[in-house]
């Protein structure tokens, strides 16, 4: 829905989860991190965002230990810059 009201393209396959992992609900600061280290590799269109900016959505942002995987893939694999955006934030997040 973002994309279309921006009129700009969405990436579905950039990033690829790998490994399941288990709800973070009830996971702290260092168990969310942990729950998300090696989860996502690089998908089938990295390339094509390569040397671009890239905007990462989420839905609540809690620790971001999320958004610090997803964005430790891209930057690795030659992303030039990843910005992210949340539709709400857990309680106690900042």
């Amino acid at each position: 829905m973002i994309g279309r009201e921006l009129n700009i393209p969405v990436g579905n396959s950039v990033i690829k989860r790998v490994r399941e992992t288990k709800s973070q609900t009830k996971l702290g600061r260092q168990g969310r991190f942990r729950n998300m280290k090696n989860a996502f590799l690089p998908g089938s269109d990295i390339a094509k965002v390569i040397c671009m900016r890239i905007l990462l959505v989420d839905d609540v942002f809690t620790t971001g230990a999320t958004f610090s995987a997803c964005g430790g893939i891209l930057l690795a694999s030659g992303v030039k810059e990843v910005y992210g955006v949340v539709m709400a934030a857990g309680k106690n997040t900042f």
